[in-house]
């Protein structure tokens, strides 16, 4: 003879899986620099702690060519990056303090500058020329 498992045990179950859904959120995390171009969008991942060397992944998920300058807030140049569409970099920083920033400028497509602050999760930063 075959059980059949009762009805409650699978609202409890299921309960269960939802209260616990609330306590699990999706954070974003991470010890470098990620910036993705998607289109008229850019969207920033920054580290949560400072280090005196990060990296910077750029992502262009758009379909145009793409290039940056790499810049001190001192208006030191740290050089280009170039990018085809559905490619990545990546450009290695050495921060002296937690107060410098630093910028990528986009030359082509021109754009507003982003700003790399440590410290946010998750910023985007809209289009603007």
């Amino acid at each position: 003879m075959r059980r059949k498992t009762p009805l409650f045990i699978y609202l409890i179950s299921l309960l269960i899986c939802i209260f616990f859904s609330n306590f699990i959120q999706a954070k974003v995390k991470s010890d470098t620099f990620k910036v993705t171009v998607k289109g008229r969008s850019i969207e920033v991942v920054s580290p949560q702690n400072f280090s005196e060397k990060l990296s910077v992944i750029v992502v262009n998920e758009s379909l145009t060519k793409i290039v940056f300058k790499a810049m001190k807030d001192t208006g030191k140049s740290l050089g280009f990056l170039i990018l085809e569409p559905k490619s990545f970099a990546s450009l290695n920083l050495t921060f002296e303090e937690s107060n410098v920033e630093y910028y990528l400028i986009p030359y082509s497509p021109s754009s507003q500058k982003i700003i790399l602050k440590i410290g946010r999760e998750v910023y985007d930063i809209p289009y603007q020329k």
